[in-house]
């Protein structure tokens, strides 16, 4: 084979042969040389680094910066070896020209099988790491399993991650392998500083072959840690697009430092770990999620409890018991008192154990001194006063008050919270005193909240009692109001206010039902106050049960009315329809009621509903110290007048035309156009025929009621007032509404309506 001159195509494929040595990232460039040193091929950079190397009957010099003789280099020039002289013997032969294509052939897959053996190695090293990963008991088992063998593959001497702290921009050891563990996990590395720091910042994965003089080198871990850092790979950790923190591996033991397949191996490898550091945030926030909604529920659930048992007496003493028994069983207390404000002192009325029933004191033996300031600030605050709290204005009071009553602590648990339920006034009604070992701290914000909704439940309940009390004396019907609104607060809303204190105000369309007993005044002076208690509470029972039935909730009893609101939590298409099956649920039970009491020689009660459907604003309507979620607007004041004029035209119900349109297939008759007081605009009010005691039939109110109107209404009061009496004579008199027209029709005819009139009757009160 010549060495001095070369066949144009034996250059050719030489140069071809050499451009895959380009497939090792490190070399820059190349020079095949003769053995007297002239230069045959070059191609490429020269590096810092230049390595020779036997080529065939040449010289071949490498150039790049580092790993020039790493055992990937000399493999790859041993296969190209092979390759040369296969190309120089074959194009020197007679037929070179025409082997040409088949060496070029093998030169291709021969150099394939080499990349599919170097991904065999790789990929084999990642099996391992995923057996490995699959036998790991925790996420973080995983984590150190990973970095284990981040070291191992890549022959260092230990490997590390940091992580980035999100708000100081810092990076901190998370996991270690090697040496040194504890002494790191100590180490912060300032934002921005170090390798670590800059590859952070660029995201871009580096071979550092000279850790000392690399100019970014962070020595502070070195100096801690009295060791040198020589040489390192380290790669960026990436999750969402964002880098959350870096692996590292150092000090390789091979002395041709870390290979460019080991920074491909710790590349792969940060995916990994990317996705399990994912992981262990995702399984952290779903068990703070957890712990907070189950947290939620036992609250929810402690407050329902608390709830019932506040509703379900109107003897304050005897809430109070039950009250102080229900929260050692919902809530984690060991041991409770109820201590009242007394003349100068605290007096202790109730104390109770876990799983026992709360014992009477005798108050003249059980008085507390020297708590003035503990109530003065619970009265400013408003809020528990925890006597272990961290919190210089409290605790001082809290020690002189436990000194000055050291006596009756001797024999009583020393509290640990005094939860105070407040009047109306703002004055103390009387404080929980609560014991069990884990109020020894400052309160969390959660519990402040749970424990603010506990006093406004007690709040609610005892306001509650006590107006009821105050009002028994004037009006003898009051107990069996507040017992119905007490045992019926919506439970929907109870809830949605649990969850959030403070309501944004709302718009809904919703229909809003008025129910009143009419003949509430002389039951009054008739009957006495036990039977009056006991009728009216029956007859609320009936109603609030009638409302709940058809998805309605009831927002207040007024004196001897109730306001009831459909689609007050929701708003749906259902809500008009729902209030007027409700009504004449309500008027049915009444009419069952009656008969019941008519048997037993009992007085009947009679009612009248009005409804209306629209927009209102609901919210938390009143003051800072005292709020009620309600509903407001025109919508409200509309209903309320209807079940006033209901007497006014002889019916049981009356509702508006927008509540017809929501609920056009109820039957029902056009009674007038009604102006109330407080609304600019006539509302057409009509009467369900499902609940009409007129006796007209059906033919009636289809054909000949519509006539009789429309004669009216065109002023034509001759017509109408014969169409209205033959409706009336039918009615055999019971149909008041005729009666009215009757009447109306004899005015007009007396004294005509002016040219504007639109047949729109006012009513004032």
């Amino acid at each position: 084979m010549p060495t001095t001159t070369f066949h144009p195509a034996q250059l050719k494929f030489l140069q071809r042969i050499l451009s895959r040595l380009y497939i090792q990232p490190q070399i820059s460039g190349y020079r095949l040389l003769r053995q007297d040193g002239s230069t045959i091929l070059a191609d490429g950079q020269t590096g810092s680094l230049s390595v020779e190397h036997s080529f065939a009957e040449f010289i071949l010099h490498l150039d790049g910066s580092t790993g020039l003789d790493t055992p990937p280099v000399e493999r790859q020039i041993k296969s190209l070896r092979k390759l040369a002289n296969i190309v120089l013997r074959g194009l020197s032969d007679q037929n070179g020209m025409k082997a040409s294509f088949f060496i070029d052939s093998y030169l291709e897959v021969l150099l394939l099988l080499e990349e599919r053996i170097n991904l065999l190695n790789f990929y084999e090293r990642i099996l391992h790491l995923n057996k490995s990963i699959l036998m790991a008991d925790d996420l973080f088992g995983v984590l150190q399993i990973i970095m284990d063998t981040a070291c191992r593959a890549c022959n260092g001497e230990g490997s590390s991650l940091l992580l980035v702290d999100q708000k100081t921009g810092e990076m901190y050891f998370n996991v270690v392998s090697g040496e040194n563990e504890n002494v790191l996990k100590e180490i912060r590395i300032p934002a921005g500083k170090g390798i670590a720091g800059s590859v952070v910042n660029s995201a871009r994965p580096e071979i550092i072959p000279d850790v000392a003089a690399d100019s970014r080198s962070f020595q502070h871990v070195d100096q801690v840690l009295q060791h040198q850092t020589r040489n390192m790979i380290i790669a960026p950790i990436l999750a969402g697009g964002v880098v959350i923190g870096v692996l590292e591996v150092i000090n390789s033991k091979r002395s041709t430092g870390f290979l460019s397949e080991d920074l491909d191996f710790l590349i792969n490898i940060a995916s990994h770990t990317s996705l399990f550091i994912e992981n262990i945030k995702a399984k952290d926030a779903l068990v703070q999620s957890n712990r907070n909604l189950d947290r939620k529920n036992s609250e929810i659930h402690a407050l329902y409890e608390i709830g019932q048992i506040v509703n379900s007496s109107l003897d304050p003493e005897v809430l109070k018991q039950k009250l102080l028994q229900t929260l050692l069983e919902v809530m984690p207390v060991s041991e409770a008192l109820i201590l009242s404000p007394g003349n100068r002192s605290l007096v202790a009325e109730y104390h109770c154990l876990q799983n026992g029933r709360p014992t009477p004191l005798r108050a003249s033996e059980h008085k507390l001194a020297g708590a003035t300031d503990i109530l003065l600030w619970m009265h400013n605050y408003q809020e528990p006063f925890a006597f272990f709290e961290t919190v210089e204005k409290s605790s001082n009071i809290a020690q002189r008050f436990l000194e000055q009553n050291a006596d009756f602590y001797k024999q009583y648990p020393v509290p640990e919270l005094w939860v105070p339920i407040f009047k109306e006034n703002k004055e103390i009604e009387f404080i929980l005193s609560l014991n069990g070992g884990q109020f020894r701290r400052q309160i969390p914000v959660n519990d402040l909240k749970f424990f603010k909704s506990v006093m406004g439940v007690c709040y609610s309940a005892f306001r509650n009692v006590n107006s009821f009390r105050d009002a028994v004396e004037s009006r003898k019907r009051e107990e069996d109001l507040r017992r119905a609104f007490q045992k019926y607060v919506p439970s929907r809303i109870a809830a949605d206010l649990v969850e959030n204190e403070n309501p944004v105000p709302a718009q809904r369309i919703v229909s809003v039902l008025f129910a009143d007993i009419r003949n509430f005044t002389h039951l009054s002076e008739t009957l006495p106050p036990m039977e009056l208690v006991a009728l009216i509470n029956q007859h609320f029972e009936d109603m609030v049960d009638a409302v709940a039935l058809h998805g309605g909730v009831v927002d207040k009893f007024m004196g001897d009315s109730l306001m009831a609101v459909f689609g007050m939590t929701e708003s749906g298409p259902t809500d008009a329809a729902n209030a007027l099956k409700a009504a004449a649920e309500m008027q049915k039970r009444l009419s069952t009621r009656a008969l019941q009491n008519q048997s037993l020689g009992k007085l009947e009660l009679q009612m009248g509903i009005g409804l209306a459907s629209g927009p209102v604003i609901t919210g938390n309507i009143g003051s800072h110290t005292r709020m009620d979620y309600t509903i407001i607007g025109e919508t409200v004041n509309i209903a309320s007048r209807l079940e006033k004029a209901v007497k006014h035209y002889g019916v049981h119900t009356l509702f508006t035309e927008e509540t017809h349109k929501q609920a056009p297939q109820q039957p029902c008759r056009e009674v007038d156009l009604l102006q109330v007081r407080g609304s600019e605009r006539p509302a057409r009010v009509y009467e369900p025929l499902t609940l009409s005691r007129s006796g007209l039939g059906l033919q009636d109110y289809e054909q000949n009621w519509p006539l009789a109107l429309q004669a009216y209404r065109k002023r034509e009061f001759e017509t109408a007032r014969l169409a209205f009496k033959e409706l009336y004579e039918k009615s055999k008199g019971q149909d008041q509404v005729s009666s009215l027209y009757m009447e109306r029709c004899e005015h007009f005819q007396q004294n005509p309506p002016a040219e504007n009139w639109q047949a729109i009757h006012r009513l004032e009160n």
